[in-house]
């Protein structure tokens, strides 16, 4: 039987599901690997989006805290004391740790 490891290698993914490289733990993930209720620190945006202005607009900035209140395709998140709601495209974006 082949492990799931094994598999992501094969397709040279990383081995560990929160998407960081075998053997490194604090990779940054993005929004979308957070579950209902938790905390993380907006480490970086991916600037080459046009609404990367409009994210740092609403307090998606690198060192902001957020928290994951409803996730999904909207998803909700509080950041900087506003509930916001966020798509796919921008969930990929933002960077957290």
């Amino acid at each position: 039987m082949v492990s799931l490891s094994e598999i992501r290698s094969r397709r040279n993914e990383p081995a560990d599901p929160a998407g960081c490289p075998a053997g490194i733990t604090a990779c940054p993930r993005n929004l979308r690997r957070l579950r209902p209720g938790e905390e993380a620190v907006i480490v970086g945006i991916d600037e080459k989006r046009s609404s990367a202005k409009r994210l740092a607009d609403l307090g998606f900035v690198r060192g902001a805290k957020l928290e994951m209140l409803c996730p999904g395709t909207p998803c909700l998140v509080k950041v900087a004391g506003a509930c916001i709601g966020l798509g796919a495209a921008h969930q990929d974006c933002i960077l957290l740790r």
